[in-house]
């Protein structure tokens, strides 16, 4: 209820912040010094004045560029991060529920979670914001799920899921370097061959690298 509660107080409010409004300009083309009603751009071109204009890799400026092409109204560009706050709580329940096996407790500190300003606020926020928080969560609940039976499909899974979040804010970089770092200490601690370790290394580290290459040098 305070989740429904915050969400239509979020969405009902038509205006942009500057931040946001950049992020949105980025999405079509265009930044904040772009002339009045100059067109629309192509992809290329978001992504080239993201790489000018943002702090952040990109990746929420992709999503919002195809995520626009539905609508423009603020209420419908907000509905994408307040889909990835979204998956931030949900993840956060099963974390606190895998852990405590208390579905109460799980929905307390959910809740806790949402009388947090500094957290609400990135509910509708139009930045990526939201995007690096369902990652966070995400990926450490499927480390913690899979943790004990690490199969090559999920390792492939979890960097896939790495790699994707490694595209919302640069400090998730730090996050996918710890998921890493316990993942290699996994796969290290397996009774496999040493060859075998490390081609199952290889497997996981590839996409998040190969994403990282491509974020730094383009």
């Amino acid at each position: 209820c305070l989740f429904a509660y915050l969400a239509y107080r979020s969405l009902v409010f038509p205006y942009l912040s500057y931040d946001e409004s950049g992020q949105f300009f980025m999405s079509k083309g265009l930044n904040h010094h772009s002339e009045p009603f100059a067109n629309f751009g192509s992809l290329a071109d978001a992504l080239e004045n993201n790489k000018h204009y943002n702090l952040d890799p990109g990746g929420f400026t992709v999503l919002l560029y195809f995520w626009s092409l539905i609508s423009n109204e603020c209420f419908w560009l907000r509905v994408l991060p307040m889909l990835f706050f979204a998956g931030f709580l949900f993840f956060s329940y099963f974390l606190i529920y895998d852990s405590t096996k208390n579905g109460m407790f799980a929905a307390l500190g959910c809740g806790l979670l949402l009388l947090s300003e500094d957290i609400t606020y990135q509910l509708q926020f139009l930045r990526a914001y939201s995007m690096e928080m369902c990652g966070t969560t995400s990926s450490l609940y499927l480390l913690l799920k899979w943790r004990d039976k690490l199969t090559s499909g999920r390792l492939l899974g979890l960097s896939v899921l790495l790699a994707f979040y490694c595209t919302s804010r640069y400090s998730f970089l730090f996050t996918a370097f710890v998921v890493g770092l316990i993942v290699a200490i996994l796969i290290y601690k397996e009774n496999n061959t040493r060859k075998l370790r490390m081609n199952r290394l290889l497997l996981f580290a590839f996409p998040v690298l190969l994403v990282c290459a491509v974020i730094f040098f383009g």
